[in-house]
């Protein structure tokens, strides 16, 4: 498993929503999950 993203200071699935969140792109971003 990949390493927690400090840049968004939880797990890997946390931190990719947000990223997506963050960008407000989560529907294109993460395959419209929200």
């Amino acid at each position: 498993m990949k390493r927690p993203n400090k840049r968004y200071g939880g797990s890997d699935f946390v931190s990719l929503l947000g990223a997506c969140e963050e960008r407000g792109m989560h529907v294109l971003r993460c395959g419209g999950n929200p």
